[in-house]
């Protein structure tokens, strides 16, 4: 279809091929999310798809779709995102439904986790990437004002982490 013949997830420090497998985790301060929308709205769609076909119905609204993008059933990424207010949070309802319905039909090919600083949740030290992020991790994306990144990458490494964050 239109959507995936142009859809490419590829940019500055952004490498994820459209037959990827494997866990890609992305760590994200604040308005960097934008980044991942497309994708996962995509995955909305998909998983919507492929969730109407389990209970046997096709749905009018992906007639045009061509879900042959990120197809493999060993691809998944883990969405980090971290904003300081509530009123700042970008994506949510997209992301949060991705991945309910990737939960929900067993396609774990994405997870969402939010951290809203004003709500008092914890900062992502390395016991939190331990319990919550694949160590195994094919690829670690971290975005986020000065400081955050370095601050981060340093904590992935202090987890365990082998790769190149």
């Amino acid at each position: 279809g239109p959507f995936v013949s142009c859809f490419k997830l590829q940019g500055p420090g952004i490498r994820i091929p459209g037959n990827a497998s494997g866990t890609y985790i992305c760590a994200i301060c604040g308005t960097s999310i934008v980044l991942f929308v497309d994708l996962a709205a995509y995955l909305l769609r998909m998983n919507a798809y492929k969730a109407g076909l389990k209970k046997g119905k096709v749905y009018k609204l992906f007639k045009n779709e061509s879900f042959d993008f990120l197809v493999n059933p060993n691809f998944k990424i883990q969405i980090f995102s971290s904003f300081t207010k509530n009123e700042l949070v970008l994506g949510k309802p997209i992301f949060e439904n991705a991945a309910k319905l990737s939960k929900e039909f067993g396609f774990n090919n994405i997870e969402y986790h939010l951290r809203v600083t004003e709500n008092g949740d914890g900062y992502w030290d390395s016991n939190f990437i331990k319990k919550n992020m694949d160590l195994n991790a094919k690829k670690v994306f971290v975005w986020g004002p000065y400081g955050y990144e370095e601050k981060l990458k340093a904590e992935f490494i202090k987890a365990g982490f082998k790769r190149n964050v």
